[in-house]
């Protein structure tokens, strides 16, 4: 027993110290790391590492602009929504999704249609793009993963009909090209690319401005809450656009 205590006094303290750098290194290794790799780049950053440049995504991240997505499958439910695929453009889809009622207006107004045509065409496009928003609303949901879509611009379509509606005969008769003689065929055709770019800018105004009631609609139920909006700011827009030719034209 004796003899047992003197060898425990002795005993080699080395062991323990070679025992106890194992386990720091070991806690150390990669394996056993516990830094994060954002940590590390930081940490690189600081050193005099070049900083990773931020993914576009979360340049625009809470933006409903952020995420795109898949154009597949493109059968009719999503081409009617995105309107032929203007929805998948950027930037600013719903710019995108304005302009075939400027175009349509434009092509129109050159054409000399009588402000009957005029409002029975716009009248139409108005109809369907609606029917597609309420028709299609669940289905966008499913597809694009969120209620108002960046994609589904079915709805500023409808809207940017708005402001074409009621024209009068004479703002028509100045923008007809279809007959006209002349140096008046280029003030006729300048004509109606200005009553097209008006009527375009003065939807898309109020649909980013969105005054009241218009933002309220927005929360109502499926494709509704899509569409109202657009059309509240299409109603804005054309009553603008009505001040404008029967007063400043």
């Amino acid at each position: 027993m004796g003899y047992d205590r003197q060898l425990a006094g002795f005993a080699d303290p080395v062991p323990r110290r070679r025992t106890a750098g194992r386990a720091r290194d070991a806690l150390h290794s990669p394996a056993m790391s516990t830094t994060r790799p954002h940590t590390q780049k930081r940490r690189d950053t600081k050193r005099g590492g070049k900083r990773p440049k931020p993914e576009r995504s979360r340049l625009i991240k809470g933006h409903k602009n952020a995420h795109r997505a898949s154009r597949r499958p493109f059968h009719l439910p999503t081409a009617a929504l995105t309107v032929g695929g203007l929805g998948f453009f950027r930037p600013a889809p719903g710019t995108w999704g304005s302009l075939p009622p400027a175009g349509l207006a434009l092509l129109l107004l050159a054409l000399g249609a009588s402000p009957l045509w005029m409002t029975v065409w716009m009248g139409v496009l108005l109809l369907a793009a609606s029917t597609v928003c309420v028709y299609w609303g669940e289905y966008a949901l499913k597809r694009f993963g969120r209620k108002d879509a960046a994609e589904v611009v079915a709805d500023e379509t409808a809207g940017g009909a708005l402001p074409f509606l009621f024209l009068p005969a004479a703002v028509i008769g100045d923008a007809t090209v279809v007959g006209a003689v002349g140096g008046d065929t280029i003030d006729h055709f300048v004509n109606a690319i200005v009553l097209a770019v008006v009527g375009f800018g003065l939807f898309r105004l109020f649909d980013i401005w969105k005054p009241a009631p218009a933002r309220r609609l927005e929360a109502l139920p499926h494709g509704w809450g899509v569409l109202a909006d657009d059309l509240a700011a299409g109603a804005f827009a054309l009553a603008a656009m009505q001040l404008f030719v029967r007063f400043l034209w």
